[in-house]
């Protein structure tokens, strides 16, 4: 969401005076101002959409990372107490969780190993996951 606040507000400013300069110069021209405003308006619209779901998707994911950080503690706990991690996060008590997790995707679990997993949705194939053996987000097949 920075990266998409960061170039898309000042992104959004330089189109809307570009807008108002087309419209000053272009007024009255007849139809080259009709065709020059709607290709600024477009593309403004297009650059809208992409930077607003990059920040959307951006957003997600750092909410995903932050969660399994802060469950990574419980999940160890109960590990220790009971000699395996829990086959659902319900266990430890956790309810709610990220956007990317819902479905068939979040938290799986044998009790030897655990596993975090979600998918881009831009993506064709693919996702992401975390896993205990590893300890780092890595590309998922």
């Amino acid at each position: 969401m920075l990266l998409g606040g960061y170039i898309g507000f000042p992104l959004l400013v330089v189109v809307l005076i570009s807008i108002g300069v087309a419209i000053k110069r272009h007024s009255g021209s007849g139809f080259l101002s009709g065709a020059s405003l709607f290709l600024v308006c477009y593309l403004t619209l297009i650059g809208a959409f992409y930077l607003g779901g990059k920040g959307i998707f951006e957003y997600r994911e750092r909410a995903v990372k932050e969660f399994v950080i802060s469950t990574l503690p419980m999940l160890e706990a109960h590990k220790a107490k009971r000699g395996a991690y829990p086959e659902s996060l319900q266990e430890v008590g956790i309810r709610d969780q990220p956007y990317y997790f819902r479905g068939r995707h979040g938290y799986t679990s044998d009790g030897k190993s655990f596993t975090f997993y979600y998918e881009d949705p831009n993506a064709i194939m693919g996702g992401m996951m975390f896993t205990n053996q590893h300890r780092q987000w890595q590309l998922a097949d």
